[in-house]
C-alpha cells in the first residue's frame, strides 16, 4: 500500500473511533439527562447538556488528536529548519553565523516565520477536516446505534381503546419480541370497562406473556393551549383516580407502566405518578430507541412520516 494511501486510511480510522466516541458520549447524555425531558422546557434544557457537551468533546477530541499527530510535528520541524539555515556553517568555514550580514539574517528570519505560519495554517486545516470527518462519522455511528436499538428492541402500540380500530394489532402481538399496548381508559367519554370482551382479551394476552399493559394517560385530550392532558392545568390526584378505577374495573389489576398522551408532562405530574404509584413512567428517550406505532397514524400523513407505519417498519 502506498504511503499515502496508508496515511488517508489511518487518518480515516481515528476519525472513526473519534466519531464512535463522541455517539457512546451522546448517547450517555440522552440516558443521564432522560429525568429532564417530560416536560418541553426541561427537554430544552436536556437538548442544550446533550449536544453542548458532545459538540464540545468533538471539536476538543480533534483538535487534541490534531496537535499530538500533527500540530507538534508542524512547529518542530519548521522551527529546526529554520535553525538549519542559520546554522549551515561549520567551524572552519571562512563564513560564519556570526559573520552574516543583518541583511542575510533578516532574509532567513523572514523565510522561518513564512514557513512557520504555513504550518499553522496546515494545522488548523487539518484540524477543521478532522472535525468535519468526524462529526460526519459519529452520525453514522450513532444512527447505526439507533436503528439497532430500534429493530431488536421491544415495541410499542399507542392509543389504544375499544371504540378506535386497531387493524395492526393481531400481527402486532405475534411479533418474537416484547410488545407494549398502550390504553386509554376512556375515549370520547367511554370507559374501556364497558367492553369487557375487549379488556379480557388484551388482559389473556398479557398471561400469556405477549404483551405488556399500560396506561396512556386517562382521557388523553388537550387543553385549549395546545398543552398535552398532563402538561398542566389539571389535578393529578382526582384525574388518575379517575383512571385507576375503570383499569381496576376493566382488568382487575393496578397498572404499572404510564405513558404520557403526546410525550410531554410536567417534571411535577411525573414525580407524582412515580412517588405515589410506583409507575414506570415512559420517556421521549424510550420512544427514540423504540419503535411507537399507533392504532390510527392518519394523522402521520400531516407532515409527521416519521411516526407511520411503513416508516417504522424500516426504521
Amino acid at each position: 500500500m502506498a504511503p499515502a494511501c496508508r496515511r488517508r486510511c489511518m487518518e480515516l480510522l481515528a476519525c472513526s473511533l473519534l466519531g464512535a466516541l463522541t455517539a457512546a458520549w451522546l448517547m450517555g447524555a440522552l440516558i443521564v439527562t432522560e429525568d429532564l425531558q417530560w416536560s418541553k422546557i426541561g427537554l430544552m434544557q436536556a437538548v442544550s447538556v446533550v449536544l453542548g457537551s458532545s459538540m464540545g468533546l468533538l471539536v476538543g477530541s480533534a483538535i487534541f488528536a490534531t496537535w499530538l499527530t500533527g500540530g507538534l510535528w508542524f512547529e518542530v520541524l519548521f522551527v529546526s529548519r529554520g535553525q538549519e539555515d542559520i546554522q549551515d556553517e561549520r567551524p572552519g568555514s571562512t563564513v560564519t553565523v556570526l559573520g552574516r550580514s543583518a541583511e542575510k539574517q533578516q532574509e532567513t528570519a523572514a523565510i522561518v516565520d513564512q514557513k512557520l505560519e504555513a504550518g499553522r495554517k496546515d494545522w488548523w486545516c487539518c484540524a477543521c477536516m478532522r472535525i468535519a470527518y468526524t462529526f460526519t462519522f459519529s452520525l453514522a455511528w450513532f444512527g447505526t446505534a439507533t436503528w439497532i436499538l430500534r429493530s431488536t428492541g421491544y415495541e410499542h402500540l399507542d392509543d389504544m381503546h375499544p371504540s378506535n380500530s386497531c387493524p395492526i394489532l393481531d400481527s402486532f402481538v405475534l411479533r418474537s419480541k416484547t410488545q407494549y399496548l398502550w390504553i386509554i381508559p376512556f375515549q370520547n367519554g367511554t370507559a374501556i370497562s364497558d367492553f369487557p370482551e375487549w379488556c379480557a382479551d388484551l388482559k389473556q394476552l398479557e398471561q400469556d406473556g405477549l404483551v405488556v399493559l399500560g396506561m396512556h394517560g386517562v382521557y388523553h385530550e388537550w387543553h385549549e393551549d395546545g398543552s398535552a392532558e398532563f402538561e398542566c392545568c389539571v389535578d393529578p390526584a382526582s384525574l388518575m383516580e379517575e383512571g385507576l378505577a375503570v383499569w381496576k374495573k376493566a382488568f382487575n389489576a393496578t397498572p404499572k407502566h404510564f405513558a404520557f398522551p403526546g410525550g410531554f408532562g410536567s417534571a411535577e405530574n411525573a414525580a407524582f405518578l412515580q412517588d405515589t404509584y410506583g409507575m414506570y413512567l415512559r420517556s421521549l428517550l424510550n420512544g427514540l430507541l423504540h419503535r411507537v406505532y399507533h392504532c390510527d397514524d392518519s394523522f402521520c400523513n400531516d407532515g409527521k412520516f416519521m411516526c407511520s407505519t411503513p416508516y417504522l417498519d424500516v426504521f
